[in-house]
């Protein structure tokens, strides 16, 4: 069996600071960065503005300061940064600042400050990037609410955590492979569960119920406690790579259990597909089954790191392929992950890189193209059903590809001669069939 998914794109960031007037100052014995902000700020709070501007501190707190080291600081206390950053939106996308009532389009490139609401509906996604460059992938129907991160406290070491509620659906975090620190930490609060990441990936979800579902994908540090009526209370249990703890609203942690194992992908098939006329093409896939798995979910991203996700579906257990159509000329990345009857997911598997090379029609004469009529059960044109083209249409093969109609020699140029419905197969270079249409 198989499952259609119908395709319908995003930028990212860094935050810099400000372009203020700077000083240089030289750290005399006895300075801290503590008494250097209350000397230049009036309060020795802002020692998140010494580390902004000389990042070379490290992000402990407090910093370490040498007599002779060169601090560059501002002259005056500059703006606060934003708390977050909306860094990739998938088609319908809200953000709600506190003091707002209605909801607006988030676009990549947003500033979220405390409080801030970023919500996705149907079909859609969104990344989020925290002012120490964590990040938090949305899927759809999620709603996330923003805190922001916890600078250091005066005389205390602490490390700055970046800080979400998530309301309702699923939240995905991969600390390390963004951050390109191990120790860069999230803090996620649900209506039932308090969960810690530090480093590594993990995935949180809140069901319909506000039970909550913590799973910890990667080699990170992962805890959970429970929320409790009244705020966070009750003991933290230490989730082990590739374990998940379930929480219900007002109970403890549930022990962990290890999450369903990872499919893999059965690459017998082809990885390169073509998109005809500019009507877009169709990938396909195929993995192979876990026992004991409820269902999968398989996703199309546009991205090998998998954040600019194009579609992402849960198919039945019974489904064991899956088939993206509409896909303009490019690479995607498909990966697959198996989700148990209590609704832990696996880690997802390797992304599978599949190809869409354009296939181009040219109509004697350069006449336009006729225009594509609707198949019997409504489907879009040349993607389950024939494309109407006038005889005579001459293919447009780009490199790395030679097609032939019906049984004829394969060729760079094959051209649609006879009238009548053809059947058009293509091949790379190397002899590699590629799905033909």
């Amino acid at each position: 069996m198989s499952i259609w998914l119908h395709t319908a794109l995003a930028t990212a960031l860094a935050a810099a600071p400000p372009e203020v007037e700077t000083l240089e100052r030289t750290i005399q014995k006895g300075d801290t960065c503590e008494t250097i902000a209350l000397e230049l700020y009036g309060d020795g709070s802002h020692v998140d503005v010494i580390h902004r501007y000389n990042p070379w501190l490290g992000a402990q707190l407090p910093h370490h300061l040498e007599p002779g080291q060169t601090l560059v600081l501002p002259k005056t206390l500059p703006p606060p940064l934003p708390d977050a950053e909306v860094t990739v939106t998938r088609r319908n996308v809200e953000a709600r600042a506190p003091e707002a009532s209605d909801w607006s389009s988030a676009r990549p490139g947003l500033d979220l400050w405390r409080g801030w609401r970023v919500n996705t509906r149907e079909q859609s996604s969104a990344q989020i990037t925290f002012r120490d460059q964590s990040r938090v992938e949305l899927r759809e129907n999620t709603l996330v609410i923003i805190y922001g991160g916890l600078g250091g406290s005066r005389g205390k070491a602490r490390r700055e955590t970046a800080e979400a509620t998530l309301d309702r659906g699923a939240l995905r975090s991969r600390l390390g492979a963004y951050t390109g620190k191990d120790d860069s930490a999230v803090t996620v609060t649900t209506p039932s569960a308090v969960a810690e990441f530090a480093g590594g990936a993990s995935l949180v979800t809140v069901d319909d119920t506000g039970t909550s579902r913590v799973a910890n994908h990667g080699e990170g540090k992962a805890a959970v406690r429970s929320a409790g009526a009244k705020g966070a209370k009750g003991p933290k249990v230490r989730i082990a790579a590739r374990m998940g703890s379930r929480v219900d609203k007002d109970a403890p942690p549930s022990k962990p259990k290890p999450l369903p194992p990872t499919p893999a992908w059965i690459e017998r098939g082809p990885a390169t597909f073509v998109a005809v006329g500019g009507l877009g093409g169709t990938i396909q896939g195929e993995w192979g089954a876990i026992a004991g798995a409820g269902s999968y979910r398989v996703e199309v991203s546009e991205d090998p790191e998998g954040s600019e996700v194009l579609t992402s579906q849960v198919v039945p257990a019974s489904i064991h392929r899956f088939e993206a159509q509409g896909l303009p000329a490019g690479d995607y990345y498909a990966s697959v992950a198996a989700v148990d009857g209590d609704a832990f997911e696996s880690p997802p598997s390797e992304r599978l890189l599949l190809t869409v090379v354009p296939v181009g029609l040219v109509s004697p004469g350069a006449a336009p193209l006729p225009r594509p009529e609707p198949t019997a059960d409504g489907a879009t044109p040349g993607l389950r059903g024939p494309l109407r083209v006038l005889r005579g249409t001459r293919l447009d093969v780009p490199l790395g590809l030679r097609c032939r109609v019906d049984d004829g020699v394969p060729s760079r140029v094959p051209v649609l001669a006879d009238a009548g419905e053809h059947t058009v197969a293509c091949l790379t270079d190397d002899a590699s069939p590629v799905p033909g249409f």
